[in-house]
């Protein structure tokens, strides 16, 4: 009786003196890390972030000034950039969906780039991400958020995500973004995309790789000029006629010889440009498509195209400016074209940089059994130019302005747009076209459109009467490209000419 009353008594005490962390059940692991990132646990103790450090329900992670890379149970991956705080509220999975599995973590302060594991796919109540202003719930895989200052900014980056607060709920598709603006503001569309600074979770995608095309190891072909090198040196040499050299994280590759290749070498990734500007010297308007690479900056905008046909162009504003995201950068600028040892002078420089969908691509869309809609993620200042010669004078509208949608028929191979708030001058204009015809397996397109006068200073000022005819190339209205593997993108670049109010143009980026 003695023995038991005393087994009794030590299984008694210990169960007070166990720990709590030792009775946890792990719901992840943390998988990479840099800096000297902690964990604040349950019971209030800290402890180092380390590689294969075991995470729990209750614990707090700070990076400090590193990064963490997390596994969690459900197959969820999560990147935490610097200066961030990102808590496990409650994550429970049994290895399937059963009703019982939950996924309630929150930012506290920071950014971060996750992809969702099984855990919300089914029921995506089961899913939450907390702020202090509002909730994100996932209908996809893969988004990024920042999290500083009440200021919450999130960018779907693969599938469909919900942001909501008790003001309202926003959803969001690929490529776009959602900001709330402090506490008890309601969520609302950006076209300032979320950072990813941390690096992407290693099972989702490059912060910025153009089509996801990838190099024979796998690896992004991220736009570059090896400027992401962590060390050593490297050459590399294209098959044409151009060689390069650069820095390559193996010390042996120089970034496969991409700043070579001029001559279009195997691995150099060319990048298509669209591109409408005006000659400064003698107002000459230029549209159209080129192939070539680019160069960046370090904060990933475009400062340079090379044409694979020589022609070289330095961009006075980095390219991006106006919206970027994975398949497609925005911007407007001046710029400086070099060709054949002559310069050129270009103003109101508005551009589109990206991969176009390949003819395979466009085809493989022929099964689609309803038409795809595209809606305006981002758009340049309209432009309107008066006077055909040099003194000439520009004036601009507002970035972001523009709103419409494109419809395609992948299978009878037609579309149509409308382009509304094209306003400059005191004037605002609205471009349609209905039943345009595609060419197959073609990934560029143009055409007319019916230009309307929506309002002016005074209204209806009769700019367009009896007609605002097209001024891009063979008198059409719009021109434009598929970009991406399955036409994630489209962009579009308009032009027209007014009886009174200039010549105008723009561009702008839709998403699927």
């Amino acid at each position: 009786m003695f023995i038991l009353k005393s087994l009794k008594a030590s299984v008694l005490i210990a169960c007070f003196i166990i720990s709590p962390l030792a009775l946890a059940k792990s719901v992840g692991t943390v998988t990479f890390k840099t800096g000297n990132p902690t964990i604040t646990h349950l019971d209030n103790t800290t402890s180092p972030a380390e590689k294969n450090t075991a995470l729990n329900v209750g614990d707090s992670i700070d990076t400090g000034d590193g990064r963490l890379q997390l596994a969690l149970i459900d197959g969820g991956k999560v990147s935490l950039q610097p200066y961030t705080v990102y808590k496990i509220n409650k994550y429970e999975f049994s290895g399937k969906e059963d009703g019982s599995e939950f996924a309630f973590t929150e930012l506290i302060k920071g950014g971060l780039r996750t992809v969702s594991g099984l855990i919300g796919h089914k029921n995506r109540n089961r899913y939450q991400l907390k702020t202090t202003v509002a909730t994100i719930g996932i209908r996809g895989t893969e988004f990024t958020a920042n999290f500083n200052d009440d200021t919450l900014i999130m960018t779907t980056n693969h599938g469909s995500v919900d942001v909501c607060n008790l003001s309202a709920c926003l959803n969001a598709i690929t490529g776009q973004t959602i900001i709330v603006s402090g506490a008890g503001a309601a969520p609302k569309p950006s076209n300032t995309p979320a950072k990813a600074a941390a690096a992407p979770p290693s099972a989702g995608k490059a912060a910025f790789a153009v089509n996801d095309s990838t190099n024979a190891s796998g690896v992004p072909n991220v736009i570059t000029n090896a400027i992401n090198a962590n060390n050593g040196t490297g050459t590399g040499t294209g098959t044409g006629t151009g060689t390069g050299t650069g820095t390559g994280s193996n010390g042996n590759n120089g970034n496969n010889g991409n700043n070579g290749n001029n001559g279009a070498g195997n691995n150099a990734t060319a990048y298509d440009l669209m591109f409408i500007s005006t000659n400064q010297a003698t107002g000459a308007k230029i549209n159209t498509f080129a192939s070539g690479t680019v160069t960046e900056d370090s904060n990933s905008n475009i400062t340079a195209y090379q044409e694979t046909s020589g022609s070289t162009y330095a961009f006075t504003n980095a390219l991006g400016d106006i919206y970027s995201d994975a398949y497609v950068k925005l911007g407007s600028s001046a710029a400086v074209k070099t060709s054949g040892g002559l310069t050129e002078n270009l103003i109101n420089v508005q551009a589109i940089v990206g991969e176009l969908t390949t003819s395979s691509g466009l085809l493989s869309l022929a099964s689609l059994a309803t038409p795809a809609t595209y809606n305006i993620l981002g758009s340049t200042a309209p432009i309107a130019i008066t006077g055909s010669a040099a003194p000439f004078s520009a004036t601009s509208g507002n970035a972001n302005a523009v709103t419409g949608n494109m419809t395609v028929n992948f299978s009878s191979l037609i579309y149509s747009y409308s382009l509304n708030n094209i306003s400059v001058n005191s004037n605002a204009f609205s471009i349609a076209g209905n039943g345009l015809p595609l060419t197959s397996g073609n990934n560029q397109f143009s055409s007319v459109g019916v230009v309307t006068e929506t309002s002016g200073n005074p209204a209806n000022i009769n700019t367009c009467v009896p007609s605002c005819t097209g001024s891009l190339t063979s008198g059409n209205t719009i021109q434009g490209g598929f970009y991406g593997a399955n036409v994630e993108r489209l962009g579009l670049q308009y032009g027209f000419i007014t009886n009174g109010a200039g010549e105008i143009s723009g561009s702008v980026v839709l998403g699927r």
